[in-house]
């Protein structure tokens, strides 16, 4: 499956410089992980009850690109990423949810050991104007991301009243979310020549602009936070 997504991406990234003016000077491909989180508001206790038990989830990523010179210190970049994105729970979030469904009114003793998360797969496509000084970079610019799935994971075991069970559970969720998210990205980095070759190393962040629920309630919004360390490498065309 991501032998098909890095493919893709390389379509994609060939299809863009094709229409182009410009002319590329440098194919690169980069990998990384992603610290990611969705950023939640609403009103209501099901909404607080995220919020208060959140946390980040970190996830590898690739990518390829394509460096196009404008002026000498100016250049664009255009990428196409592989870039997973979500959130992970902690244990209290299980047991909010099991007062939900199991508890009801009652006062049962719940713990629970594993892990809970949402994970959404984009193919992102950003596209950067990257200041070159030396051997430090900075980029900025918009990305537009294309939702491949999205799942729900709930493993670990839970321990109510004395009682375990266990749990292994995934559901497919993406009919929740929006096909698309658009938003802004900004980094920096290193760029180091060595010979044809050209390595980079860089952190870059991206906010999402697009409310990516498909259906919210209410006053309901979630967006995408992500910080993302990689490093790759380039050649000259």
């Amino acid at each position: 499956m991501k032998g098909k997504l890095f493919v893709t991406g390389l379509l994609a990234v060939a299809l863009l410089a094709g229409v182009s003016d410009l002319k590329a000077q440098k194919i690169g491909a980069k990998a990384g992980v992603n610290i990611a989180r969705i950023s939640v508001s609403g009103s209501g206790d099901a909404y607080e009850a995220m919020i208060d038990n959140m946390s980040v989830l970190a996830s590898p990523t690739y990518g390829l690109y394509l460096n196009y010179k404008i002026v000498p210190l100016l250049s664009l970049q255009i990428e196409g990423n592989y870039d997973p994105r979500g959130n992970k729970f902690d244990s209290k979030y299980f047991e909010y949810l099991n007062d939900l469904s199991v508890q009801k009114n009652t006062q049962a003793s719940v713990s629970f050991d594993g892990e809970i998360s949402e994970k959404l797969n984009y193919l992102t496509f950003p596209v950067l104007l990257k200041a070159n000084l030396a051997f430090f970079h900075v980029e900025a610019g918009p990305y537009v991301g294309i939702l491949l799935n999205a799942k729900s994971l709930l493993k670990g075991t839970a321990t109510i009243d004395g009682v375990t069970f266990s749990y292994d559970e995934e559901a497919d969720t993406k009919s929740y979310y929006k096909s698309t998210d658009i938003g802004l990205a900004a980094g920096a980095g290193m760029t180091f020549n060595l010979g044809p070759a050209q390595l980079v190393a860089g952190a870059r962040y991206m906010m999402g602009m697009t409310n990516i629920v498909k259906e919210p309630v209410d006053d309901a919004s979630a967006k995408h936070q992500v910080l993302t360390f990689y490093a790759g490498v380039a050649i000259g065309l």
